[in-house]
C-alpha cells in the first residue's frame, strides 16, 4: 500500500507511493534519492534512515518549495507529531534481496 506520512512538520513518502505519483508526474533519479517534477515545480526526495510503521519499500523525505502543492494532492496515511517507535513486524518487507533500509533490517545476518 502506497503511502505518504506526515511526522510533524516534515513530509514522507515510500517506494511505493513513490511509484504510483510515477504514474502521474516525473520522478528522476537524482542525488542518491528522486526528484519529482510537478506542474508547479520540483519536489527532491531525499532518502532517510528511519522507518516508519506500515512502510512500504525505502522511505524519503519531501523537500524543496513546492512540497504543499504535492501533498495537497495526496492524504496522509498516518500523522504524527514527533517519530513514532518502531516495533517488529510494522514495516512491510519486500524481501530478501531487496536492499532498502526495512529489508536489510528484518534480513540481517547475524
Amino acid at each position: 500500500m502506497a503511502s505518504l506520512y506526515r511526522v510533524g512538520t516534515d513530509y514522507y513518502v515510500d517506494t511505493a507511493l513513490l511509484r504510483a505519483i510515477a504514474e502521474m508526474a516525473v520522478v528522476e533519479p537524482m542525488a542518491g534519492g528522486y526528484q519529482i517534477l510537478t506542474r508547479a515545480g520540483l519536489v527532491r526526495c531525499m532518502p532517510v534512515t528511519q522507518h516508519l510503521p506500515r512502510q512500504d519499500g525505502e522511505l524519503f523525505c519531501l523537500r524543496g518549495d513546492h512540497v504543499s502543492t504535492l501533498t495537497r494532492q495526496l492524504t496522509p496515511s498516518a500523522q504524527w507529531d514527533s517519530w513514532p517507535p518502531l516495533t517488529s513486524g510494522n514495516v512491510k518487507a519486500c524481501g530478501k534481496a531487496c536492499e532498502c533500509g526495512p529489508c536489510k533490517m528484518q534480513h540481517h545476518d547475524h
